[in-house]
């Protein structure tokens, strides 16, 4: 799984995943990480979370702050809406 985080763009999950796993979505190997930013890429993929009510708890380990993007799109919008990046997590 690290090898496929290290070669994304970015890393979808849903919400329910993202509430009961509580899951990184970050690339763990400091060799990947390292070769990620040799060719000018973030150390890990952006995180990108779908959800239809927005109900996502603010300390959730998805929004760490090291870097990396956070997307998700609001729930009132329709798909052609862009995406919005949360405040950083304290």
């Amino acid at each position: 799984m690290d090898a496929l985080r290290a070669w994304a763009d970015a890393v979808l999950t849903g919400a329910g995943t993202l509430r009961s796993d509580n899951p990184r979505l970050r690339v763990r190997s400091i060799r990947r990480r390292a070769e990620r930013r040799s060719r000018g890429r973030s150390a890990s993929p952006a995180r990108v979370v779908l959800t239809a009510s927005g109900d996502i708890d603010p300390h959730a380990a998805f929004f760490a702050e090291d870097g990396t993007d956070r997307l998700w799109p609001p729930a009132t919008s329709s798909a052609s809406t862009s995406a919005t990046v949360p405040p950083p997590r304290r």
